[in-house]
């Protein structure tokens, strides 16, 4: 028998965002309490970890000093990686803190939302109207992936907005071989015994990828480690990495029950439709395809600042067009009717360590999405509803703005927890109160997660898995 478990932490860096998680696979057994120890050791000294991954999503803070301290905190974590970071979005309370995380623990995957050209144009025009359009912010217009690459990371994932009627992954039947086509090759010397890996499963999406981005076969697992090329990567929407496992290398690869889902709500409506009309006839295109258009725009943007705005405060007010992205991390199938949960969470100590229960054990992070919104909400709902049992935490839209909240948001069966990221006394968060009394009225519980270190929130939990 052997352990799979996944420790998530919210940490506090103020109002902002940085969430991390390690998901790790070890020779094990279940009870022992030092399941979320870095490196386990065996009677003999030596590492039972066969697996050990880590994730952040969201980088940014306006507290630097409780930042730096969660950063110090990440990196004795992780030893001085980050294997895959999430960006919601790219307001920078969520993302200022990006290049910090780099350059102590850089991530070699990054995965965000695909901006349209009329995206991109809401992004530099809001820097224009704020007097901030700084020449890394021309440059990310100028082209996003290469920002990324040149900023450390290898792969530039760009998650597909969904169209409403998109469907998440089914997960499968966990631990049953799921590889028709039999084990990949071993290559000399790879140690025998126990093996797990972490894939990436790309839905194709439904426009065609720009020709500078890489390709990989689509509906197919990928091992993250060995089988993404460098480049920038247009994902559909579903796409999601999962944790897989095989016994020895004689065995077949079989579901770990544990994904990474990203979703990114629909954003087409006839504001951008009529905006993105308007903006090619402002810069003389026949169609915003981005290889020309980041390169008109911002030479637009040197020669008539002043119309650029205007033509966008015309057709939106500003904020009102982003786009932000949940991340899913729990077990990889629905519970449908099933009334338990192979995943255990501590249910309190023990003289040797923790009790353990079964329970919901995944946690949903929304960043900044626009909720309130049906057309975004109840796409968003449906998507994530066939997890509805497995949800236990929900980190509130936008810190827990009224703005952006609706009581639909919590209707998930196993949700038992909404959390947000701010500091209450300040009145950051335009109805934060308001949004709180409404979690209360459901007979939900919620936790301010702020700038003092007591605040910090983990949540653990684990499950057994027997090779047959």
């Amino acid at each position: 028998m052997f352990t799979a478990s996944v420790v998530r932490k919210q940490y506090a860096v103020g109002h902002g965002g940085f969430h991390a998680g390690k998901i790790t696979v070890r020779k094990d057994e279940l009870h022992i309490p030092e399941l979320m120890l870095f490196d386990a050791k065996d009677a003999t000294g030596k590492s039972t970890t066969v697996l050990e991954k880590f994730y952040v999503y969201d980088c940014g803070s306006e507290s630097p000093q409780s930042f730096d301290r969660s950063l110090g905190n990440h990196e004795r974590m992780t030893g001085g990686r980050t294997d895959l970071l999430f960006i919601s979005h790219l307001d920078s309370d969520h993302v200022n803190k990006i290049d910090r995380l780099m350059g102590t623990t850089p991530a070699k995957i990054v995965v965000l939302p695909y901006l349209e050209p009329e995206d991109l144009s809401e992004l530099l025009v809001r820097e224009v109207d704020g007097g901030s359009a700084t020449a890394s912010i021309r440059d990310y217009v100028r082209d996003p992936g290469g920002w990324w690459r040149r900023h450390g990371a290898d792969v530039v994932i760009f998650v597909e907005p969904g169209n409403g009627e998109d469907q998440p992954p089914s997960g499968g039947v966990p631990d049953k071989p799921i590889d028709p086509e039999g084990p990949l090759p071993i290559s000399p010397g790879s140690e025998e015994g126990l093996q797990a890996r972490l894939t990436l499963i790309v839905n194709k999406p439904r426009k065609a990828p720009p020709k500078d981005f890489v390709t990989v076969p689509y509906n197919t697992p990928r091992d993250v480690d060995r089988e993404l090329s460098s480049g920038s990567l247009l994902a559909g929407c579903g796409s999601h990495f999962r944790l897989e496992w095989r016994k020895d290398a004689s065995d077949r690869w079989r579901l770990g029950d544990w994904i990474l889902l990203p979703y990114v709500h629909p954003v087409e409506n006839e504001m951008r439709a009529a905006f993105r009309q308007a903006i090619r006839n402002e810069l003389g295109l026949n169609s915003l395809d981005s290889e020309t258009f980041a390169s008109a725009l911002l030479e637009k943007l040197s020669s008539d600042r002043k119309k650029l705005v205007t033509l966008y405060n015309d057709h939106f007010e500003v904020g009102q067009n982003a786009i932000s992205m949940s991340l899913y991390s729990g077990p990889g199938r629905s519970l449908g009717s099933q009334s338990g949960s192979d995943w255990l969470v501590p249910a309190g100590d023990t003289p040797i360590g923790y009790s353990m229960r079964p329970s919901p054990a995944a946690w949903l992070a929304t960043g900044d999405s626009k909720l309130k919104q049906s057309s975004r909400r109840q796409p968003w709902h449906s998507f994530f509803n066939p997890f509805s049992k497995q949800i236990c935490i929900l980190s509130l839209p936008h810190h827990g703005s009224s703005k952006d909240f609706h009581e639909e948001v919590l209707n998930f069966d196993g949700l038992a927890l909404a959390v947000a990221t701010t500091i209450r006394d300040r009145n950051r968060v335009a109805g934060l109160e308001d949004t709180l009394s409404q979690v209360q009225a459901a007979g939900k519980q919620y936790k301010i997660v702020d700038d003092r270190a007591e605040t910090e929130f983990h949540f653990m939990c684990a499950r057994a898995m027997q090779p047959t």
